[in-house]
C-alpha cells in the first residue's frame, strides 16, 4: 500500500520524550544567547582588531532598525518553545474536558510562574526599589507566550492556530501604521513615537528599557505570539506517524525548509513597506525570524544521525545554561574578566554534555 505524507499528530520523539531536532535548535539559540552575553563583553576589553570589531557587530543588537545574530535568540526560544508543546501534550489534548484538565493547567500554571521569577531574578532586580524593578524580560515573555499557545493546543485545531497566526500578524502591522501618535510613516516606526510606547507608559509599571516602553512590554507580545503559534504549527508537522517513517522524515525536513526559504523571502519583501526592527518586533521582522527558525530546524531534522550531536547538549538543559549564563553576566556588569567567563562557557559546557550523556533534562 503507498504511503503519502500527512502530517499527522501522533508523536514519535527520542527516548525520554525528546526531539532532537528541537534540542538542536533550542541549543542554537542558547550559544547565540552565550556568545552575545558573555564573550562579547569580554571582547570589548582586548585590543580591537578587524576580526574582533566584526565579531562584535556581528552579535551585538542595532542601534535601532537592522538585525543582528543577538536579536534571534529569543524569537528562536518562543519558536522551540512553541513546537514543544505538541509533544508535552500531545496526549493530554484528548482530555482537554475531562478531570484530567486541571492536572494540565497546574502543569502549565507552575511553569508559568517558575519562569516569572526566574526572569525576575536574571533582570537582576529583586533587590531594587520601586519602582526601578524591570517586571518584563526574555524569561517572563517566554512564560506568558508558552501558556498562551499550550492552551490553544488544548482547546482549539492547527486551521484556528494558522489563522489567529496571520490575524495577529496583520493586526500588528496595522497597530504599528495607525496607531503611531505620529502621522509621519517614518516617525511611527521611531524609538519615541511609535505605538508601543503609550500603551506600555500608562499600563506596564516598573522601570523599562527605553524609559516610557519596553520592546518586551505589553503591545509587543502580539508578534512574539505570533511566532510562538508558527512553532506550534511546525511542531505538529514534526509529530510524524510511523508509516514509512524514513521517507515521511525526510519530507517533513524539505517541507520545513521550503516553507523556510518562503518565508523568509516574504519576510525580506515585508521590508520594503516596513522596517526590519527587532525591538519593535516588526512583522517584517517577524517573518524572517519564523523563516530562519523553520529552515534551521527543517536541516537539523534531517540529520537524525547524530551529526547535530554537539547543539543538543545546551538545547536540552537550556534553562538550567541561560540561568548560569545570566547570572555570570551580572557578575562583572562594568569590567568583564575574559579569563572568567572562558572559564565559566568551560564549565557551562562540560555540565550541558554531562546532563545529557546521563539523560538528565533539568526543566520547569
Amino acid at each position: 500500500m503507498k504511503c503519502r505524507y500527512r502530517p499527522c499528530f501522533k508523536v514519535h520523539p527520542t527516548p525520554g520524550n525528546r526531539i532532537e531536532s528541537l534540542d538542536a535548535l533550542r541549543g542554537i539559540a542558547v550559544i547565540i544567547y552565550l556568545v552575545s552575553a558573555l564573550v562579547v563583553p569580554a571582547l570589548n576589553q582586548l585590543p580591537q582588531s578587524q576580526f574582533i570589531s566584526a565579531a562584535i557587530t556581528l552579535f551585538v543588537p542595532p542601534l535601532w532598525h537592522g538585525v543582528s545574530l543577538r536579536v534571534f535568540a529569543l524569537p528562536l526560544f518562543l519558536f522551540v518553545a512553541g513546537a514543544s508543546i505538541v509533544p508535552a501534550y500531545n496526549k493530554r489534548r484528548a482530555f482537554a474536558r475531562m478531570p484530567e484538565r486541571r492536572g494540565v493547567t497546574g502543569r502549565i500554571l507552575r511553569r508559568v510562574l517558575l519562569l516569572l521569577a526566574i526572569g525576575l531574578i536574571c533582570e537582576g532586580d529583586l533587590f531594587e526599589r520601586w519602582p526601578h524593578v524591570r517586571l518584563v524580560g526574555a524569561f517572563q515573555r517566554i512564560a506568558v507566550c508558552y501558556a498562551i499557545a499550550a492552551l490553544l493546543h488544548l482547546t482549539t485545531g492547527w486551521r484556528f492556530q494558522a489563522a489567529l497566526f496571520a490575524f495577529l500578524l496583520v493586526d500588528y502591522w496595522a497597530i504599528l501604521d495607525f496607531g503611531a501618535s505620529s502621522s509621519d510613516s517614518a516617525a511611527a516606526y521611531s524609538v519615541e513615537a511609535n505605538a508601543a510606547a503609550p500603551v506600555d507608559s500608562a499600563l506596564l509599571p516598573g522601570r523599562k528599557y527605553f524609559g516610557t516602553w519596553d520592546p518586551d512590554g505589553i503591545v509587543t507580545t502580539i508578534p512574539a505570539m505570533a511566532i510562538t503559534l508558527s512553532g506550534l504549527l511546525a511542531g505538529k508537522i514534526l509529530a510524524v506517524g510511523s508509516c514509512c517513517e524514513s521517507r515521511m522524515l525526510k519530507k517533513a525536513s524539505l517541507w520545513l525548509a521550503l516553507s523556510g526559504m518562503s518565508t523568509l523571502v516574504a519576510g525580506l519583501l515585508a521590508g520594503f513597506a516596513c522596517p526590519i526592527n527587532a525591538y519593535l518586533w516588526t512583522p517584517p521582522f517577524c517573518l524572517i525570524a519564523i523563516g530562519v527558525a523553520l529552515v534551521l530546524l527543517g536541516i537539523l531534522h534531517g540529520l537524525r544521525n547524530g551529526s547535530a550531536r554537539f547543539l543538543t547538549a545546551p538545547g536540552a538543559n537550556a534553562l538550567l545554561v541561560t540561568v548560569i549564563a545570566a547570572l555570570a553576566a551580572q557578575a562583572f556588569p562594568t569590567r568583564v574578566n575574559l579569563g572568567g567567563m572562558i572559564v565559566t562557557l568551560y564549565l557551562v559546557g562540560v555540565l550541558a554534555i554531562w546532563l545529557d550523556r546521563r539523560g538528565v533534562y533539568i526543566s520547569v
